[in-house]
């Protein structure tokens, strides 16, 4: 929470943590507490939930809404409790995402998944993650709508957003900058290029 605070007020999240905050820091904080005050955001951060359990609290937050949720976040895949039969890894995290895609169309709203990917992407050869760099990849492949990677080297703001698989959709990629002191991404523009130009 005080990570999306100080994210929102565009504040040092460093700052906070350390309690040095300026007068200035403060003045953002409280505006952008009001502002999320007034946001329908809900974060739950229960621990070894199975889908079924993320499911019932999706369920009990739109019925209290009387409406559709917007947007289901999952952070991330691989901390997702399997409660079903004894199998392997990979057709646990197959059986997790046909039971996220059920809750999905069930929902009507999107659901966005981050996943881990497997060793391979550590590898120097590979320059830029693929739908094969993605942990017990098969089942979240062939599962997911559309995929996405965030790539860039760490200590350089400008991270490539890929657009590995879209369903009805074109692939490409496209550039954000991001805000390290804030914790957040926005779009990243050259002069004279669009943001999708740049990645072509």
């Amino acid at each position: 929470v005080t990570r999306l605070l100080c994210s929102e007020a565009s504040v040092n999240g460093m700052r906070a943590r350390r309690g040095t905050l300026t007068g200035d820091d403060f003045d953002r904080l409280t505006i952008a507490r009001e502002r999320l005050q007034d946001a329908e955001i809900w974060i739950d951060d229960t621990r070894e939930l199975g889908v079924a359990d993320i499911g019932s609290r999706c369920r009990k937050i739109a019925s209290g809404l009387n409406a559709p949720l917007g947007l289901v976040l999952v952070d991330h895949l691989q901390f997702v409790k399997y409660r079903g039969p004894a199998t392997t890894g990979a057709a646990a995290i197959g059986a997790i995402m046909q039971g996220f895609k059920s809750l999905a169309a069930e929902l009507g709203c999107p659901l966005m998944i981050a996943s881990h990917l497997n060793r391979k992407a550590d590898d120097p050869l590979s320059k830029k993650p693929t739908l094969a760099h993605l942990k017990d990849s098969g089942s979240i492949e062939q599962d997911s709508d559309q995929v996405l990677f965030l790539h860039g080297e760490r200590d350089k703001p400008v991270r490539e957003l890929i657009v590995a698989k879209a369903r009805g959709a074109e692939l490409g990629s496209a550039w954000l900058y991001f805000e390290r002191p804030y914790t957040r991404f926005d779009s990243f523009i050259a002069p004279g290029f669009s943001q999708w130009e740049l990645a072509a």
